[in-house]
């Protein structure tokens, strides 16, 4: 099983052929077996080329609970046909324009890097089927149906999961949740709710696309930015209206609550609920500068992420619904990482006679199409970024437009690392003292990443004061500072400052004196990655030349110990055992007027002459 949370994209084309039932697998090399699989459909079996008809459909399936539903618009049609169908045991369902079933798949079973399917009904033309699966060990999912409540204010909950959800995405068709059964009108809601950093996020694109309206004024759409689940109503040239939503509104340790908001509207939801741990998710919707093409980078997540979805609209505005100049039905409905994306645009022409829709699937992140098929505005995925994410807008709009992002982050490691040295020696006075410590830390941390590559480079500098004969009071700094970059191939990354302060503190009086030195270091870490083994390796020499009456016997050896706390879902404890020792070497009795230190090895420090028998250290 592979570690920490994680989402992987593939797609395939629907089988024409074939004596049903028989079975499918869909896998993905090296990701164990799945907690879930989100199934999305489109027209089409050609990326990048449209076809007529607006189609659209989702699936999702934890293996014990399976939901879909799929929406059409008729293309060319003096009145307008749209509806779809739905279903409470299949994961693909494709409906024709007459209403019947077009093609359908069921959940066998899991396997080994993925799903085994049943082929229920084959297709009479091949189209494009996207198939998500969430895994990883550090993973909770659960499907669920729910209806939120007919009042407005009202409240219905999801309960009894084995687990505390962080993210919960939403699916509607407005209609209630039947064993194959046909609808009229196209309706669809997409919403996605995050817990991020204690606060609930939220947001959904809805569409409402008209049934058996002789001047085809039938088409609205809206991007709520507080709901999951929004339904709308048309009932004449760019008159959409709010006909009710759902809230998400408390996120509870064995599931998650929802408020009916706006109009007493009982809203029907598949939901997958997803228990991320401690690995942070995030949802928004954002303006990324749809004007102009070009990269556009974001740091909404505050984190990198692995993992994105984003929709796509025409809207020039959210929470209002018919927010812009095309309230028609425009949007796409995107996903993936840097190794792949791809996009299924929905297009549907308000007030237009005959009926003007299409549909097309791309590899895009987000491509949205005008009323003439061409692309209104697009943009691909360019990275995964320290804090966010960039896009590029291949293709741009006149007028900004907004879509709707949500994000999957990677392991985090926070840890507090505070390692104390206490040193002991003993100085006796009237001696010589020639001083050459060198000290060694290893450190050899498990952590859960992909492929990395790491610079770590630490720096030492050692400022001593020295004041001899009848007492020593040595002041001496060191600071490490760690800068590691991880690649980010194959969607794993580290982003690492280590700062470590040390600072010795040596007090010793004479004749005989004990000096306790006691040095603290603390190292921050953040990983944002999903497998990691490294070894650490910190080389610290310490140059001291001492001239004087004092002797220094001492045998330094220290051992530090640390165990640092891996936040990964579970408890990951790393036992790093760094090994120093101090040797030192001392000559006999004879003292000298003058001295200047030289560097021995490692950090550049040299002592000037202050009076006879005292010096001070400078850092260079």
């Amino acid at each position: 099983m592979a570690t920490g949370v994680q989402f992987k994209t593939t797609s395939f084309a629907f089988n024409t052929s074939g004596t049903t039932p028989f079975t499918r697998d869909i896998t993905i090399a090296g990701i164990g077996t799945p907690k879930a699989a989100i199934f999305k459909i489109g027209g089409g079996i050609t990326a990048g080329t449209n076809v007529a008809t607006a189609r659209e459909g989702w699936g999702i399936t934890d293996g014990t609970t399976s939901r879909a539903f799929s929406c059409f618009s008729q293309n060319n049609q003096a009145t307008s046909n749209t509806g779809g169908r739905i279903d409470t045991t299949t994961v693909i369902y494709f409906n024709t324009v007459a209403g019947a079933v077009g093609a359908e798949a069921s959940f066998n079973s899991w396997i080994t890097d993925g799903v085994r399917i049943n082929i229920d009904t084959v297709a009479a033309a091949a189209f494009i089927v996207e198939v998500t699966f969430v895994y990883g060990d550090d993973v909770s999912c659960s499907v669920k149906e729910l209806t939120g409540s007919g009042s407005v204010n009202g409240t219905a909950s999801v309960t009894g999961l084995s687990f505390a959800p962080t993210m919960v995405m939403a699916w509607s068709s407005i209609n209630a949740f039947a064993a194959d059964t046909a609808f009229n009108t196209s309706q669809i809601s997409l919403g996605v709710s995050t817990l991020t950093a204690g606060s609930i996020l939220q947001g959904c694109y809805a569409l409402h696309d008209r049934d058996n309206v002789a001047l085809s004024s039938h088409a609205g759409g809206a991007g709520r930015t507080n709901r999951i689940a929004q339904a709308i109503a048309v009932s004449a040239v760019g008159a959409a209206t709010d006909n009710g939503s759902l809230e998400l509104t408390a996120f509870n340790s064995d599931g998650a609550t929802f408020t009916t908001r706006d109009v007493a509207t009982a809203i029907p939801t598949m939901q997958l609920l997803i228990g991320t741990g401690t690995v942070p998710v995030w949802c928004g919707w954002l303006d990324i500068g749809t004007t102009s093409t070009g990269n556009k980078a974001r740091t909404d997540p505050g984190w990198r992420p692995k993992f994105l979805g984003a929709i796509g609209s025409s809207l020039e505005a959210t929470d209002t619904i018919g927010g812009g100049t095309l309230v028609s039905g425009h949007y796409s409905d995107g996903s993936g990482d840097l190794t792949a994306t791809q996009a299924f645009t929905y297009q549907t022409e308000d007030n237009f006679t005959p009926t003007d829709t299409r549909s097309v699937t791309s590899s895009d992140l987000i491509r949205v199409l005008d009323n003439a098929g061409g692309i209104f505005w697009s943009a691909t995925l360019v990275s995964f970024d320290t804090r966010g994410f960039t896009v590029n807008v291949t293709s741009a709009a006149g007028t900004a437009k907004y879509s709707f992002y949500y994000a999957i982050g990677g392991v985090p490691l926070l840890g507090n690392d505070t390692e104390q040295i206490t040193d002991t020696p003993i100085l006796i006075q009237h001696k010589r003292l020639v001083i050459s410590e060198t000290e060694q830390i290893s450190d050899a941390v498990v952590l859960k990443v992909n492929r990395i590559t790491d610079s770590d480079t630490e720096t030492i500098t050692d400022s001593p004061v020295l004041i001899q004969n009848l007492f020593l009071v040595v002041n001496e700094d060191e600071h490490i500072d760690d800068a590691a970059e991880l690649d980010q191939s194959a969607n794993a990354n580290l982003v690492a400052d280590e700062t470590e302060d040390i600072t010795d503190a040596f007090v010793a009086l004479t004749p005989h004196a004990a000096v306790n030195e006691t040095e603290d270091i603390l190292d921050v870490a953040v990983l944002v990655v999903s497998k990691i083994v490294t070894t650490e390796t910190e080389e610290i020499s310490d140059v001291t030349q001492l001239v004087g009456a004092a002797l220094a016997i001492a045998t330094d050896t220290e051992t530090i110990t640390d165990q640092a706390i891996l936040i990964t879902g579970r408890v990951l404890t790393v036992d790093e055992t760094e090994t120093i020792t101090d040797e030192v070497a001392f000559a006999d009795r004879r003292t000298l007027a003058g001295w200047r230190g030289t560097v021995l090895q490692g950090g550049a420090v040299a002592g000037a002459v202050l009076m006879a028998g005292s010096a001070r250290g400078t850092t260079l």
